[in-house]
């Protein structure tokens, strides 16, 4: 048996950021790191098509991904190039395909609804605001007061649902790799996953001073699948698969998207 390919998505650069709304919109930020451009594109999950949608933007690499739902697109500019600090928060709209709104002063905390919390770093203090994330007008000031924002946070924490996502749990050397012969192989980090009939195990095999990454399918018992992740890294790669609802997502060699379904 072998799975067919559901999607195949990439544009030949390294995969930095993959995001799921949950009408099932998946965002997939890419960077060329030599050249210094970072890409966002979006594809419909539910389509089984490989086109990508641009989303454009002003900076070439120093922008970053906030937040992401089904209507918006929250990104952050950096406070200085080549330093972790973001500062900066601009609205990009699906429905309209333009950006509304820009504040290049605040600092991004977290979206609740239809609201975003930032702040402006002062001195030694934040002023912490809500914004209207369509327009980005004042809704409420809440000063310095953290306490009100850290429990706002953490209601917003609270409603974020991943209960459709299946994510690989590491392997023990019992009943959990009854299937498995790897004897041969001399697995490293071996990390499986149930699903349904399918038993998804992943595992690295050393190759000198490197190491390859391989992931195998089986469904009730048969292997289903054998995939190579990534060929001749030079650590342990983790992160590379996961489910979600009922679509195997992997990301090979780091720059190609590949989403199997497993019926």
């Amino acid at each position: 048996m072998v799975m067919k390919t559901y999607k195949k998505l990439g544009d030949k650069n390294s995969i930095w950021r993959l995001l799921i709304s949950k009408g099932d919109k998946l965002l997939l930020e890419t960077r060329d790191e030599d050249k210094k451009i970072v890409h966002f594109y979006t594809s419909e999950l539910n389509k089984g098509n490989n086109k990508l949608e641009e989303i454009p933007h002003e900076q070439d690499y120093w922008v970053g991904v906030e937040n992401f739902n089904d209507d918006y697109l929250i990104t952050h500019g950096f406070a200085k190039p080549d330093m972790p600090g973001h500062l900066g928060i601009a609205v990009y709209s699906f429905a309209d395909k333009k950006y509304l709104w820009e504040d290049k002063t605040a600092v991004f905390l977290f979206r609740k609804g239809n609201s975003i919390f930032s702040f402006q770093q002062k001195f030694d203090s934040r002023s912490y605001t809500e914004l209207d994330i369509e327009t980005g007008s004042l809704i409420s000031e809440y000063g310095d007061d953290h306490i009100s924002i850290k429990n706002l946070m953490n209601e917003a924490r609270e409603a974020e649902d991943y209960s459709m996502y299946g994510f690989p749990n590491p392997a023990s050397s019992d009943s959990s790799l009854s299937p498995l012969n790897l004897e041969n192989d001399n697995p490293i980090n071996v990390e499986f996953l149930n699903y349904n009939d399918y038993i998804l195990y992943s595992y690295h095999v050393a190759t000198s001073d490197k190491y390859d990454n391989f992931l195998k399918v089986y469904k009730s018992g048969k292997l289903a699948e054998s995939l190579k992740l990534n060929i001749g890294t030079e650590r342990l790669i983790a992160e590379s698969w996961f489910m979600y609802k009922d679509l195997l997502i992997t990301i090979e060699n780091k720059k190609m998207l590949k989403i199997y379904r497993l019926d």
